[in-house]
């Protein structure tokens, strides 16, 4: 970017910092700054100061796909890892970035926290691991080992064990205090999706790409069971949270539930006609929730091996769908660049978070809060807090807040009346009440 003399057209300064095209520039009304944006390639927002031409701020925002968004047990802090093979901390309330971690060399794939939130773990395609401190940012062991991209994490809600899977086939127990190997569970005979420890912490269950599932002693490092039954990659695993049965899911369109202890497929869930892209089990464990590439999400009754609900309201792919913490709602993320919220027990749409920037793809719930917050990150970097309010009413509808975006251009029109503004369509209306404009909302039925 060059800022120009109007009157002699020679160039005062040479605006470097972006990496790819610049679409738009503004400057302040005293003329002593410049605000300017990246496109799709770049993703930053920028401020400069003309007169030296040295970038004053530069947004907080990923600049790649952001693959994993978590937050910490206490719900202090939202953390995310992205392609732009950094992670970032933010403060779960203001949305002010606290960490911004550089250390690996490649797209990060997965973050988690440890389960007493004093430290969090991320992997690369670099083929480390590494721990960090959550309050200093400071990374205090790099984890070697692996010999191919590491696709996924998983700690133990008991202990100190951290589990890592790769492309290499192998899953490795690490020591959350000293960094240590403590064993590599070999038998898959292609690429590792995922992986997930039991409740109670004893097992480790992984799912690769040879179409297979395997239940894994943790003390021993044994494989227990091995679940066949899919025809095509396994890309996801989840246990239910009382560890009495396995959901897994993938390219073949299918859920599968296992009984833990018998390990036979008690039921097959198999109504979704393209892939499935996550599952989800509800607190209580009667419900599981698929979302998937044919634009539905479905919620199934394990017991029964039933769909009690087609959730249709997206228009294309639903890359994740997730139960709040107590359990209703449900929330959902499209490539539809929408985020919907759905009654469990109704079907029904009670909100949709629209205009988002890009597809929707990972969505969280903070934990240990007092009003419901969700988290959504999209796929061109941004990441986004709402705040959920009502949802008692005789419609059930919820109204929706933004928090805080990493977007510093979103629009935030915070305590603003729209109540009386003429010439806004309800679309207008809603989209500014979900950015904090004050005033009675409305609502798709």
């Amino acid at each position: 970017m060059r800022i120009w003399d109007a009157e002699t057209g020679a160039c005062r300064q040479i605006l470097a910092g972006h990496s790819n095209l610049v679409t738009r520039v503004v400057f302040s009304p005293n003329g002593d700054q410049a605000a300017s944006s990246g496109g799709r390639d770049d993703m930053t927002v920028r401020l400069w100061d003309v007169r030296s031409g040295s970038a004053r701020h530069v947004s907080s925002s990923h600049n790649g796909y952001v693959s994993r968004v978590i937050s910490t047990p206490n719900g202090a802090q939202v953390a995310t890892c992205s392609y732009d093979a950094t992670a970032r901390v933010r403060d779960a309330v203001t949305g002010e970035c606290r960490h911004i971690l550089r250390d690996h060399t490649n797209s990060l794939n997965s973050i988690v926290y440890s389960p007493q939130g004093d430290k969090f773990a991320t992997c690369s395609w670099d083929t480390t691991v590494r721990l960090w401190n959550a309050e200093t940012g400071v990374c205090s062991h790099t984890l070697t080992g692996h010999i191919d991209k590491i696709h996924w994490l998983a700690c133990a809600s008991q202990g100190n064990l951290l589990a890592s899977c790769s492309y290499d086939r192998t899953v490795r127990l690490w020591s959350l205090e000293s960094g240590e190997c403590l064993n590599i569970l070999k038998g898959h005979a292609e690429q590792i999706c995922c992986v997930v420890f039991s409740p109670d912490g004893s097992q480790v269950a992984s799912c690769s790409m040879d179409n297979t599932v395997r239940l894994w002693d943790v003390e021993t490092g044994v494989c227990s069971y091995r679940l066949i039954g899919h025809t095509h990659w396994v890309t996801k695993v989840v246990y239910s949270p009382h560890g009495d049965h396995v959901a897994s899911a993938g390219e073949d369109n299918i859920v599968r539930v296992w009984e833990a202890a018998t390990v036979t497929c008690c039921r097959v869930l198999n109504e979704h006609s393209k892939r499935i892209n996550s599952i989800d089990y509800s607190p209580d464990g009667i419900l599981i929730a698929s979302a998937s590439d044919d634009k539905n999400v479905r919620l199934w009754n394990v017991e029964a091996g039933t769909c009690c609900h087609v959730l249709g309201g997206h228009s294309d792919k639903v890359r994740h769908a997730v139960f709040s913490p107590r359990g209703d709602p449900l929330a959902s993320a499209s490539d539809d660049k929408t985020v919907q919220l759905w009654n469990v027990e109704s079907g029904q749409c009670q909100a949709v978070i629209q205009s988002l920037p890009d597809w929707a793809m990972n969505l969280a719930w903070v934990k240990s809060s007092d009003v419901p917050l969700l988290v959504n990150c999209c796929i061109d970097g941004s990441v986004w807090m709402w705040e959920l309010t009502g949802g008692g009413d005789s419609n059930g509808l919820y109204q929706v807040r933004l928090r805080w975006s990493s977007m510093k251009n979103a629009l935030v029109v915070a305590d603003t009346m729209i109540q009386d503004v003429k010439g806004l369509s309800p679309l207008n209306k809603q989209l500014l009440k979900q950015r904090g404009a004050v005033g009675v909302p409305h609502y798709h039925e």
